[in-house]
């Protein structure tokens, strides 16, 4: 047997590489960083002289403006090339290429306008090609710079001699290693356009099945894969039970035994792709044969969250090198996050939802601890996500002083912020911003509705609502998973008026993004809308990591939308 994990290439697809767009038209140069902002970090710089100033190790892709006052883009390929930076280059330009480009050390040419298919494509590619030999990087450029003369007969260019001993140069630098590498280049692009087109078609998803089936499905119809299916991991049975294929029918659903062994107990545990050579060493799920090629186990885990396994055959003559497991554990992520997203929409929606009651005495998790701490009861008001897998609770501490919970909160390394709301004497409301491993974290990443928390004798009991089609055992394994003495209580079908309540906020919900919706129940649950009002922008603000005008913008725009969503629903 034979495995492998994606961690070689995780820097690429995990690590947001980083690309410098040099432009001196700002309006395009904007342009190009708004197309690539979700996919990297991207520097924008407006001049050739800017650029030589942004130039760095970190830099992984350049995407260069040619034709630029004072300091054109050659001379800032020449500065790039002469400090021997480890980062490729593509050209753009609006000027027709002639035979003065031969000598240019570029890595891909691009001539405007582009689209942001072109750009997108242009920048993956040129990061896919790191991990090739010298010599197939430098076979790559030669061709980029060949197939950008190619439209055009040899004499018509100022040097045709430099354009004919280009070509000469291409075809003596194809040897059969490089064709080999070209080939899994191609490869690897095709595999990279196929995950970008499931992600797309996720966004429109209404279900868990669809979410589930629909990328098995475009894996195999639109990608170069021979079949593929997902799986549910229960932890707690050690299972791990077939539902969703590539085929419709011949997929045998009897679950799955697993051991430490097992390639999806190694991929879930590892949280990253697993390769074996023998398919049936996952298991054997099809009626037909599934190929002789190696198999990827490709973990689907949103936040602490664990979903099943997508396992992907691979037909003969193939290999998954590091780099595609990179991006099939992208693909992986991507379903994980979509189930997620699926499953908190029909959660809002139904008129009818599974409540969970949980008790939890670990006090690995803040407000669990300070309770138990003071020997106080603790109550959780609001909360709202702040980004980064950190959540800001509003919860009352009763039976404590007010100046000792906030000074134990200070000692704490998971709590980031923290202030009194309201001070009673018996009781104090309190903001607190929680990074570290909490309850309330976990469950929101396994999109269950945090109905009540309240600890009290150093235990949290938690009731959490989640939508009917969602898988209980998926809820109790992340809580679980985070807190081992957590103990699921009780268990019930709960039908709710969704006319006058759920309906409105199903509405409102489709029209807000989630950081308005952030922004709006935050400053609600500190008391912003009080008079007098006991926090300030600035104050809140502070627990999202924002400017205030920023938040002030959030908020407007969110305000704006429900009070549109009010007219709208009450008219």
């Amino acid at each position: 047997m034979v495995e492998s994990t994606a961690e070689s290439a995780g820097d690429v697809v995990d690590g947001q590489p980083t690309v410098l767009i040099v432009d001196d038209d700002e309006d395009l140069a904007d342009t190009y960083a708004l197309w690539l902002n979700d996919e990297y970090d991207v520097r924008t710089t407006y001049s050739g002289g800017e650029a030589m100033e942004s130039l760095a190790d970190d830099v992984d892709v350049v995407l260069l403006d040619r034709r630029m006052p004072a300091v054109p883009g050659d001379e800032v390929l020449g500065e790039i090339r002469d400090r021997d930076l480890d980062c490729q280059v593509a050209m753009l330009t609006a000027v027709e290429p002639d035979s003065d480009i031969v000598e240019l050390p570029f890595d891909e040419y691009l001539v405007k306008p582009v689209s942001k298919a072109e750009v997108v494509e242009a920048v993956d590619e040129l990061l896919f090609r790191e991990d090739l030999d010298e010599e197939t990087q430098e076979y790559l450029a030669l061709n980029a710079t060949e197939e950008s003369l190619a439209d055009r007969d040899v004499d018509e260019f100022r040097d045709p001699d430099a354009v004919e001993e280009l070509r000469e140069a291409v075809a003596d630098a194809e040897s059969e290693s490089v064709r080999s590498q070209v080939e899994e280049l191609a490869r690897l692009k095709d595999v990279n356009a196929l995950v970008r087109g499931v992600d797309r078609a996720l966004v429109e998803a209404a279900s868990r099945e669809e979410v589930e089936t629909q990328s098995c499905r475009r894996l195999v119809s639109e990608g170069p894969y021979e079949f593929a299916w997902i799986g549910g991991h229960v932890a707690a049975f050690d299972q791990f039970n077939p539902r969703a294929s590539s085929e419709d029918g011949g997929l045998d659903e009897s679950p799955v035994d697993l051991d430490e062994s097992h390639p999806v107990t190694r991929a879930v545990e590892a949280e990253s792709v697993v390769v074996v050579a023998d398919p049936a060493a996952v298991a054997d799920v099809r009626e037909q044969d599934a190929g002789g090629g190696p198999a990827a186990v490709v973990p689907l885990i949103n936040r602490d969250t664990v979903y099943g396994a997508l396992v992907i055959h691979v037909g003969d003559g193939h290999a998954i090198t590091p780099r595609e497991e990179a991006v099939l554990g992208e693909l992986g992520d991507s379903i994980a996050n979509a189930i997620g997203a699926v499953e908190s929409q029909q959660l809002l929606r139904s008129d009818t939802v599974i409540e969970l009651d949980f008790q939890v005495d670990d006090r690995a998790d803040a407000l669990v601890d300070l309770g138990a701490t003071f020997d106080a009861e603790v109550t959780l008001e609001g909360y709202a996500p702040v980004g980064d897998g950190a959540v800001t609770c509003y919860v009352t501490v009763t039976g404590a002083p007010a100046e000792d919970v906030l000074e134990w909160l200070t000692e704490r390394d998971d709590v980031d912020n923290h202030r009194a709301l309201d001070d009673r004497g018996d009781a104090v409301q309190i903001e607190c911003t929680l990074s570290g491993d909490s309850v309330v974290r976990t469950l929101l990443g396994a999109s269950a509705n945090v109905q009540t928390l309240s600890v009290s004798g150093g235990a949290a009991t938690v009731r959490v609502a989640v939508a009917p089609e969602a898988d209980p055992r998926t809820v109790m394994e992340a809580l679980e998973s985070q807190f081992p003495g957590a103990e699921l209580t009780a268990k019930r079908e709960v039908e709710r008026d969704v006319e006058s309540t759920e309906g409105f906020r199903s509405a409102l919900d489709e029209k807000l993004t989630e950081r308005q919706q952030a922004v709006i129940e935050a400053t609600y649950n500190s008391g912003y809308f009080k008079w007098p009002r006991e926090s300030t922008a600035e104050e809140v603000a502070e627990a999202f990591d924002l400017a205030p005008p920023t938040l002030h913008e959030h908020l407007r725009e969110a305000q704006r939308k429900l009070i549109e969503t009010y007219l709208d629903e009450t008219s």
